[in-house]
């Protein structure tokens, strides 16, 4: 921020600071104005700078090229980026199906003028550098398959670029699971259960446990059955008091439904988590 007392306060209390001082629309026409500063640069970079110094390699995609640049940039310990990045975060929606919100999800403490969806204008500016990516990652507080944008991406990019995502899993149905495998651009998918049995879900999530296992069992058909070998199913359980003895049981459910890795972490420090529900 280039204002150290600024940013103390921003650690002390950074969401009412962050209200009263800073407008959403302005500073996102501040950061796209940066950012068409910067993509210029790099447009011009990745034609002109190190890869004249690269010896040419046929019949190489655009993020091996890319990271080929990455590697040589900082071989040369040059003192700009020229290259793309080769990993993205965009975060297409903020918005999510689940009402009330997760017991740990922010949502409970966001207004509710925070939930949107990714403007149309931010993606047109975005998009052209997807080739250039090695993965694209479209999770940030939001559920990806809520959003509108969500097909119109899978049609944008293309192989080799990867698309991966974390997702409830509530809006896979068989129509989603298709499109998602014959996109051939998204291979991993991290589902967020939480638990092993519906009981604790229900407290944690209030969904359908039901449904989600249901789901994500289709998908492992249709992965199966398309063949798609490179597809990576993994789920996910955010420890907290309510669901930490069914850890074991949820190792055990992941291996049934086919998913490949699980992620265990634990809830971030700083923040009271006590979550009242009727």
């Amino acid at each position: 921020l280039g204002d150290y007392e600024l940013a103390v306060k921003l650690g002390q209390n950074g969401k009412r600071i962050i209200k009263e001082k800073f407008n959403l629309k302005q500073n996102t026409r501040n950061l796209l104005s940066i950012y068409e500063q910067v993509l210029s640069k790099r447009h011009v970079g990745i034609i002109n700078q190190p890869a004249a110094e690269l010896p040419v390699k046929h019949i190489e995609s655009l993020p091996v090229l890319n990271q080929r640049l990455v590697m040589k940039t900082c071989e040369m310990k040059k003192p700009a980026v020229y290259n793309y990045p080769n990993a993205m975060t965009l975060a297409i929606t903020t918005r999510c199906n689940m009402t009330p919100p997760c017991v740990m999800c922010t949502r409970n403490i966001n207004p509710p003028e925070w939930e949107n969806e990714c403007e149309d204008k931010i993606l047109d500016k975005v998009k052209r550098i997807f080739p250039y990516l090695d993965i694209l990652y479209l999770h940030c507080n939001g559920e990806p398959l809520y959003s509108n944008n969500f097909e119109e991406i899978l049609k944008i990019v293309k192989p080799p670029t990867k698309i991966r995502f974390n997702s409830n899993g509530l809006l896979l149905d068989e129509r989603m699971a298709h499109l998602i495998i014959d996109s051939r651009v998204v291979d991993v998918i991290n589902f967020s259960i939480d638990a092993s049995s519906p009981e604790t879900y229900k407290k944690i999530r209030g969904g359908d446990f039901h449904r989600v296992i249901k789901n994500i069992m289709r998908l492992s058909k249709v992965i199966r059955k398309k063949k798609a070998d490179y597809f990576t199913i993994v789920v996910n359980m955010c420890l907290m008091k309510e669901n930490i003895r069914e850890v074991p049981a949820f190792i055990e459910l992941a291996k049934r439904i086919d998913a490949k890795g699980v992620d265990i972490f634990h809830l971030n420090e700083g923040m009271n988590w006590r979550c009242e529900r009727k």
